[in-house]
């Protein structure tokens, strides 16, 4: 079996566009169509997560030249990854109250919704730290862009 990073991500592009036809085209008909519409941003989350913490978090091999992680750039790659899983574990959840005939919210589902912004938002700090006489308007553009979608 070849293991290689490129052998994974074609492998994963390949599954993107097989959800993509068959929820396009509607092949399987319409039931499975919207069943694979319904769960691809679960799965894209979960994909997504686990690829990038794997791509993180394993060592590239001694063939390839890489350069050394700048200051927290790993951790903050860490924690987007980290983000990522939680916000799919939400859409889980969320998508379980659903499917049950519950009230998803409040639930379980928004702490896995609440991590992703939180992350984020670590991920600024640490690769921004804030200084004596920094621009407060760049920290605050930060944590608007990150929890704006919250402040509907």
């Amino acid at each position: 079996m070849n293991s290689s990073p490129r052998f994974v991500v074609r492998s994963v592009a390949w599954i993107g566009v097989a959800m993509l036809i068959i929820v396009l085209f509607h092949i399987g008909g319409s039931t499975i169509a919207l069943r694979v519409g319904q769960f691809s941003p679960l799965t894209g989350a979960f994909i997504g997560g686990f690829l990038t913490l794997t791509c993180v978090i394993l060592p590239i091999g001694r063939r390839e030249a890489t350069e050394p992680w700048l200051r927290n750039e790993q951790l903050g790659w860490i924690l987007i990854g980290c983000g990522v899983i939680m916000w799919g574990l939400g859409e889980s959840f969320w998508r379980y109250y659903v499917s049950i005939g519950e009230s998803p919210f409040p639930s379980l589902a928004d702490i896995g919704y609440f991590s992703f912004p939180l992350l984020v938002s670590l991920v600024f700090y640490y690769s921004h730290p804030p200084v004596m006489g920094a621009n407060v308007f760049y920290y605050c553009w930060i944590a608007l862009s990150a929890w704006g979608p919250y402040l509907q």
